[in-house]
Formats: C-alpha cells, sequence, structure tokens
C-alpha cells in the first residue's frame, strides 16, 4: 500500500456485505424519493384539473369595464379567446331555484359549458337550459320556458339546446337557464358584468 487511498479497495473487502448494504439504503432511498415527488406532482396535477372541470379553462376574469377596453383585451396578440359572461338575480321555476347566466359561446365553451343537443342560443330570448332540467320539468328542445325575474315581469324563452349538468348545479339542487350575450344584458336585475379570457401557450 503506496497510500491511503490503498485503504479503500482493504476496507471494501473486508466489509464487502455492509458495503452492499449501504448501497441498497441508498437505492431505496433515491426511489422513495422519487415516488414521493411523483405522487406529489400527481395530486397537483389532479387539482388543477378538477378545477378545470368545475370552473373553467381560463386565466383572468375583469368587472366592471367597458366594450371597448374589452375589444382592445380581445385584440391583444397573446390573447386566445375572451368575451362576456353575465349574471342575474336567481329565480325558481316549478320549485327548483334557476340560476341564470349568460354569454358568448366561445367563453362558455372555456367554461366547460358545452352545447350537446340543439345549438347555442342565438338571440335574446333564446336560452340553452341543462339537460336534467329537461327531464324533471318535461321540456324538450323546441319548447318555451318561462321565468319570473325581479323585477315580476314574466320573461319567455325558447329553449335551442341543453348541455350537461355541472357538479355546482347538483350540490345545490337547482338548475341553469343560460342566455346569449344579447339576452343577459336585457336583464333589469343583472348584478355582474364580466369579460374573461385565457392566454395563448407560451
Amino acid at each position: 500500500m503506496k497510500s491511503y487511498l490503498g485503504l479503500v479497495s482493504e476496507y471494501a473487502k473486508v466489509h464487502s456485505k455492509k458495503n452492499r448494504l449501504t448501497v441498497v439504503c441508498i437505492a431505496i432511498s433515491v426511489m422513495l424519493v422519487v415516488a414521493v415527488f411523483g405522487m406529489a406532482d400527481m395530486s397537483v396535477k389532479a387539482q388543477i384539473n378538477e378545477n378545470i372541470r368545475q370552473k373553467g379553462n381560463y386565466h383572468a376574469v375583469i368587472a366592471g369595464i367597458t366594450d371597448s377596453t374589452a375589444g382592445q383585451i380581445a385584440g391583444r396578440s397573446d390573447v386566445k379567446v375572451a368575451g362576456w359572461v353575465g349574471m342575474a338575480e336567481d329565480t325558481v321555476f316549478q320549485g327548483k331555484k334557476l340560476r341564470i347566466q349568460g354569454g358568448e359561446q366561445d367563453i362558455a365553451n372555456q367554461m366547460n359549458l358545452v352545447v350537446s343537443g340543439g345549438a347555442y342560443p342565438a338571440s335574446e330570448r333564446e336560452a340553452l337550459l341543462d339537460r336534467p332540467a329537461l327531464e324533471q320539468f318535461g321540456l324538450s328542445i323546441g319548447d318555451t320556458i318561462k321565468i319570473a325575474l325581479s323585477d315580476e315581469r314574466k320573461r319567455e324563452y325558447k329553449i335551442t339546446g341543453t348541455y350537461n349538468d355541472f357538479s355546482s348545479l347538483k350540490g345545490t339542487d337547482s338548475h341553469g337557464l343560460y342566455l346569449s350575450t344579447e339576452g343577459i344584458r336585457t336583464l333589469p336585475s343583472e348584478k355582474r358584468n364580466i369579460i374573461i379570457f385565457s392566454l395563448k401557450a407560451a
């Protein structure tokens, strides 16, 4: 042995079993760390996907702006899609709570409201109604629904299409009437008019 480094090989020969155990322990530790971080990553992705499923896939919500400002936002090169969404006060139809919303079709799609039958409303007196509501109320696409709003006036809408139920509607035992942008803006009880937009991927 010409140097202290020679002790390494001698030690390895004498303690070969101990060395193998050390290597195995290190390998197991590395695998555990990888597994923990892998599970954490899966959990984060699952939470993101669930949030998108429940609330939609968009980046920002802006309230209290003019049509001109909204047009400038929509015209930006880094904006993928932008549009108006409005909400009116809830009402009751045949003893069930009815949420009233409306907006542009592109934004409705971003919020996971996809027409599963019929067509998206094109005029202010057309609307979508969730599928469970059609079944519960005995309505069909092409029928009309008459609802009373906060101004105590009744409005009649033609059902042009339907969409699948949301978990938020199921959780509150309520239904959803979705109007066109023109339809939601004509309601006197409109309480929120916002623009939602999604950015392009970098």
